[in-house]
This record gives C-alpha cells, sequence and structure tokens, in this order.
C-alpha cells in the first residue's frame, strides 16, 4: 500500500506529493521525481518521500541517486516494516563490483581497529591510509588513523585527520573531546 502524506506536513507538501503519486501513476516519472523532490526539500524528515523518491529515480535508471534515497529512506525510519526490501533494491542497483569493494574495506577497517589495540600504530595507520584512498568521505576512517598518529607522536598529521573527521562528520558528538586532544 502507498502510504498516505503525514499529518505534519503542510498543505503545499502535501499537494506535491499528491501530484508526484499522480504522475507516477500516468508514468510521467520526470514529473513525479520533481514533485517529490520539492516535497521533499519542504519536508527532509518525510521517509516517505525518500522512498517515493528513490522509486522514480530508479523509473528514470538514475541507479546512484535511487540508492541515496533508498538509504536516506532506511536512516529515517530504521523500523520500516519493508527495510528488507528496500535493502534489496539498494543491493540490486549498487554494481557487484562495488559491493565486494565495501565487504573489502569492511574487513580491512577491522584489521585497521584489531592493530590499533594491539599498539601496532605503523601497520594500523597504513591499513586505514589505504581504505582512504577507495573510501575517502568515511569520517571513521580518518579518526582511526588519527589515534595511530598520535600513538606514534605525529601530531601535524593527527591534527590534519582529526579535522577531516569533523568536516566529514559535520558536528560529531565527540567533537569537544577531540578540540581538547588536538588543543593538548
Amino acid at each position: 500500500g502507498t502510504p498516505s502524506p503525514r499529518a505534519g506536513d503542510d498543505t503545499v507538501t502535501r499537494l506535491l506529493i499528491g501530484a508526484g503519486q499522480e504522475a507516477s501513476l500516468q508514468g510521467e516519472h520526470a514529473a513525479a521525481r520533481d514533485s517529490f523532490a520539492l516535497a521533499a526539500r519542504r519536508s527532509p524528515s518525510n521517509a516517505n518521500l525518500a522512498y517515493y523518491l528513490g522509486r522514480e529515480h530508479e523509473y528514470l535508471s538514475a541507479s546512484t541517486d535511487a540508492v541515496r534515497q533508498y538509504c536516506r529512506y532506511l536512516k529515517l525510519s530504521p523500523n520500516a516494516r519493508d527495510a528488507d526490501e528496500v535493502q534489496g533494491r539498494i543491493v540490486r542497483l549498487v554494481p557487484r563490483s562495488q559491493l565486494a569493494l565495501a565487504d573489502e574495506a569492511r574487513a580491512n577497517f577491522s584489521s585497521g581497529v584489531a592493530l590499533l589495540e594491539r599498539r601496532q600504530y605503523i601497520a594500523a595507520d597504513s591499513m586505514f591510509g589505504s581504505i582512504v584512498a577507495q573510501l575517502p568521505n568515511t569520517p571513521e576512517l580518518y579518526f582511526n588513523r588519527a589515534l595511530s598518529r598520535v600513538a606514534r607522536g605525529e601530531r601535524a598529521l593527527a591534527v590534519e585527520d582529526f579535522q577531516k573527521y569533523v568536516d566529514l562528520a559535520g558536528n560529531p558528538a565527540d567533537r569537544a573531546a577531540i578540540n581538547t586532544a588536538v588543543a593538548g
């Protein structure tokens, strides 16, 4: 079933959602996408809109945009009844080579953390560095590499990594602690 617009959305947002649904039913997926995109700007926390946008991008063969919206949907409604179905859509849309890359990066990240815990800081730094080359927008990589650099006394490089972590993470909860560590 199609979820109805949320009670919290204003009249214009509800009209845009209705127009998007109507366009989608007519097979006018570009118009539907545009209506849903406008509605999503007005109501950024509406999970249904993220799903609708993902579906329209999928119809339009815009896989990257579809995956981004489906991921946003799952982030906005982690306990959604259709979460498994949406994850299945994501897996279908992401090229196999990228899924393999993500699995490899996850394994390497775990190895890097294990190296940190064993105080093998040079190896940990190297491991996180190799993943950064593949996934340069992943804040946790910079954070962990910074820890290995702090432990080795490479303060300037650690500060760079902590700064990159804060920039990528937006406003992380541990920002104050990092600022204290960097200042000290």
